[in-house]
């Protein structure tokens, strides 16, 4: 169904636009937790996981209407 080009093309680092997207939702995390009392003082990793860090993201370029 799907040609190799495109699998591969599918499976692809997130874009510019998406890893600012990725960027500013981190930041907006970070400022909400440090502008908590009972929370600012934990430690804390925020990542992004499931298809953004698997590389397997699908894209708005990706859809095709059939």
């Amino acid at each position: 169904m799907y040609s190799e080009e495109t699998l591969t093309r599918y499976y692809m680092p997130v874009s510019e636009t998406e890893e600012d997207r990725i960027i500013n939702a981190k930041n907006m995390i970070k400022d909400a937790i440090n502008n908590n009392d009972d929370l600012k003082f934990f430690d804390y990793e925020i990542f992004e996981q499931g298809s953004f860090a698997n590389n397997t993201n699908i894209r708005m370029d990706r859809f095709v209407l059939c």
